[in-house]
């Protein structure tokens, strides 16, 4: 599944786990890979997510109030030791559309600004509910995404 992500999507998957541990999950969700795309904060992605008013540690706050904290225990695996992750189906979900977007527009790798265009796909999603609570305008927020995805189009 993970053969077409480019290295900064897989850094993107070991901060996600990272997210899901802080709270205690053993399931990495959508919501968890919104906040490892916004904790990159080098990434255009990060950068375009602040932009349009969504901070980390709000967000956490958020994703804190609609996941919850769950009870495992500090582990690492399957990147190392101790409580193995999955990927719960709407991250699933996103990592296929994702997928979609990425052929779109002519891209051989899946690199993050695909993967937040997976994430908004659903707009019944955790992510979509974490970012309207954070105020984000999702009109907004997927205009800046697309001009986002056709310069990056023009320079592969």
């Amino acid at each position: 599944m993970f053969d077409r992500f480019s290295e900064r999507t897989i850094w993107i998957l070991f901060l996600a786990v990272a997210e899901a541990r802080r709270l205690g999950q053993s399931a990495v969700g959508s919501e968890h890979l919104l906040l490892a795309l916004m904790r990159h904060s080098q990434g255009k992605v990060a950068k375009l997510l602040h932009g349009v008013g969504a901070e980390l540690w709000p967000a956490r706050l958020q994703v804190a109030r609609l996941a919850g904290r769950g009870r495992t225990r500090l582990g690492w695996a399957p990147f190392g030791w101790g409580t193995e992750y999955f990927f719960e189906k709407d991250a699933q979900i996103a990592f296929k559309q994702a997928g979609v977007e990425a052929t779109r527009f002519a891209s051989e790798k899946l690199y993050p600004e695909h993967l937040l265009a997976g994430l908004i796909y659903t707009e019944t999603s955790n992510v979509c509910a974490v970012l309207e609570a954070l105020g984000v305008d999702m009109k907004d927020l997927n205009s800046r995404l697309n001009e986002l995805l056709v310069r990056q189009a023009q320079t592969l």
